[in-house]
């Protein structure tokens, strides 16, 4: 409340040029930090602004950043690690648009790795590679599918 009285003080002081150059300078503060926002909204969602695509795609957006709150970057050293054999499963995976979110190791057992995808598995390999097993876990604790090499114990999991 202080702070609006002080303002409206000074403003009140002030001549009518003093006041018009101040009101001119705060117009175009906002014009262009409108126009950054708007060229920062246009570089994440190149749907026309306000159509039903744009929201769409905002809601997936914000949906993702959501649920990739409070998780560590995924570990490259463990991608490298990951056995071949998902690692191919991985790649078709990543250039299918889907997206690393979480890497591990140890676990299920000392020097294994864990990689988790954001999304369902878009592509379903029929023919899988040597000793991988493909597993529908659908659990909502857990995850809904994986990959397990079973010498390895590699996992290539991927979320709802």
């Amino acid at each position: 409340m202080v702070m609006v009285y002080l303002r409206s003080t000074l403003v009140a002081d002030m001549d009518k040029d003093r006041k018009k150059e101040l009101r001119k300078l705060s117009k175009q503060i906002v014009e262009q930090h409108s126009a950054e926002l708007r060229r920062d909204l246009a570089s994440r969602n190149s749907a026309p602004f306000g159509s039903d695509e744009y929201l769409r795609n905002e809601i997936a957006l914000r949906q993702r950043e959501r649920s990739d709150q409070g998780q560590p970057a995924p570990d490259a050293d463990l991608l490298a690690r990951l056995c071949p054999e998902l690692r191919i499963l991985l790649d078709a995976e990543l250039a299918a648009g889907n997206r690393v979110v979480e890497t591990f190791g140890g676990w299920p057992v000392a020097g294994a790795v864990f990689v988790m995808l954001a999304e369902p598995f878009r592509k379903r390999s029929v023919t899988l590679p040597a000793d991988v097993v493909f597993r529908e876990i659908n659990d909502p604790h857990w995850w809904k599918a994986e990959y397990d090499h079973e010498p390895t114990h590699h996992v290539l999991a991927c979320r709802f």
